[in-house]
């Protein structure tokens, strides 16, 4: 920068930190680093958000939701009072800390109470839940390596194992694929990247749906390894990539706004969900609540609802289209604006249009990033409905010669038994159909036929009447 009047530059909301540092390079002009401490709290806060899930294998997901609730409120109101002090007292220290407990706050709230409702069991919270909550919350990244560690040591043990998938539920949801939204974010804002840094977000994109496999298999009974990832990689990958790369986006041309934006879809999936609900008649399962929440607080990020039973597969298909639709109609529209005139798009708080960011003057790239984006939310349910076909033929039947030990190891037995929509996996819930309660089923079916062979009848109209009793019973 060659301009003499060059100055630091700071932030008052973060305690008067300095953002922008310059000094002399020796010549005419000017050397300047810029400090960003939002990517530091936000990468911070992406790696403590899943320490409710890994505290609910200590205290069990019913107790550390009645505890979650109270600490998630204390830290936000902690929270507020550290950054009003930092403020007014000139403390980086205390407006950055302060910063942090009010974004982790309403997080630990909110996945306390998806942990209150995915268990039906009492709550046993006693003073010392409260009091080792903190500690363990500072220390739930090493926890929960531990517990990922013994998982592997003893995969013969029932109970670890439940654990580390509890534990990797959370890790998948609420860490990688926010923090690969961050990377992305960071990287491709100023289109420039070191070869570090697109490597760890190559290696981010190609795992961020294996921790997803392993809850759906983890489910269902089944065994989560290379057979599972490999038959169900096809559907994943691409619905958690469309997701993570959605917000990516937004996040770009929108800045904050996109908050406001993904409230929104939560409110129009909570519409959706209790519509859905309310038009189906099904007996109550144990995770129902936890599915319900799932889909309606997850989905806009990550692929929820893979619970077993057909809230989950129901919840899941809404969720999923609907989410899809909401973000292919968003972004088809801000390409289209970018095509046509990219300086009608304004960015509050920057001061910037959208012309001038480093992603628009590039117009191949964005195309290519936001066409391809669009597609694989598309590409995904094409995928599932393909993957359900593959799985509902008779691989067994053909004589494959050397290669029948593999077709043996590869294709399961209850797949041949399973409907044609039992076999996908975000479409389940097409195949999912209303079930009349059983004392009134068999109401109408008396009904039915005392109407219709209490008649003298003879011949052909005793079959006659016989078969519109039966109709009536099918519905």
């Amino acid at each position: 920068m060659y301009d003499h009047w060059i100055e630091d530059e700071t932030s008052k909301i973060l305690g008067n930190v300095t953002t922008l540092s310059c000094s002399p390079d020796g010549q005419d002009g000017f050397v300047c680093v810029r400090y960003n401490y939002w990517y530091a709290i936000l990468t911070l806060l992406f790696i403590y958000l899943p320490s409710v899930n890994v505290i609910a294998t200590l205290f069990g997901p019913r107790t550390v939701g009645g505890v979650s609730f109270w600490e998630g409120i204390a830290m936000a109101i902690l929270g507020g009072i550290l950054a009003v002090t930092g403020y007014f007292v000139h403390s980086p220290g205390a407006a950055i800390a302060g910063w942090f407990m009010i974004c982790i706050g309403p997080g630990v709230y909110t996945m306390g109470r998806v942990n209150w409702f995915s268990v039906p069991d009492a709550s046993n919270k006693d003073k010392y839940h409260f009091l080792l909550f903190i500690p363990l919350l500072s220390c739930s990244p090493g926890i929960f390596i531990i517990i990922k560690l013994l998982a592997i040591i003893k995969s013969d043990n029932k109970f670890i194992q439940s654990q580390s998938t509890l534990g990797s539920r959370g890790e998948a949801i609420l860490e990688a694929a926010p923090q690969l939204c961050l990377q992305l974010y960071i990287v491709l804002l100023s289109m420039s990247g070191t070869q570090n840094q697109w490597f760890s977000i190559i290696i981010s994109a190609a795992t961020i749906s294996l921790p997803n496999i392993e809850n759906f298999v983890s489910a269902r009974g089944g065994e989560y390894g290379v057979k599972a990832i490999i038959k169900n990689i096809w559907v994943f990958l691409p619905a958690c990539l469309f997701k993570v790369l959605s917000v990516f986006l937004l996040a770009v041309f929108l800045r904050g706004w996109v908050i406001l934006v993904i409230v929104a879809i939560m409110v129009l999936v909570l519409v959706a969900m209790v519509i859905t609900v309310t038009c189906y008649d099904w007996p109550g399962e144990d995770d129902d609540n936890q599915q319900f929440y799932d889909c309606t607080f997850l989905s806009w990020l990550t692929l929820a609802g893979l619970g077993r039973g057909k809230v989950a597969a129901v919840c899941r298909f809404v969720s999923t289209l609907l989410v899809t639709i909401i973000y292919s109609l968003i972004l088809g529209i801000i390409l289209a604006i970018c095509i046509v005139d990219p300086a009608s798009g304004y960015i509050h708080g920057p001061g910037l249009s959208w012309s001038d960011l480093e992603l628009v003057k590039d117009t191949h790239h964005m195309n290519l990033i936001v066409g391809s984006t669009i597609g694989l939310g598309w590409i995904s349910l094409l995928v599932d409905v393909l993957l359900a076909w593959v799985k509902s033929h008779d691989w067994r039947s053909h004589n494959w010669g050397p290669l029948k030990k593999v077709v043996d190891w590869f294709v399961d037995p209850q797949d041949e038994q399973a409907g044609f929509w039992d076999k996908a996996v975000l479409l389940e819930g097409i195949g999912v159909r209303q079930k009349t309660d059983p004392e009134d089923l068999e109401a109408d079916l008396e009904v039915g036929l005392k109407e219709d062979i209490e008649v003298d009848l003879e011949g052909p109209e005793i079959a006659q009447s016989f078969l519109k009793g039966s109709s009536r019973m099918m519905k």
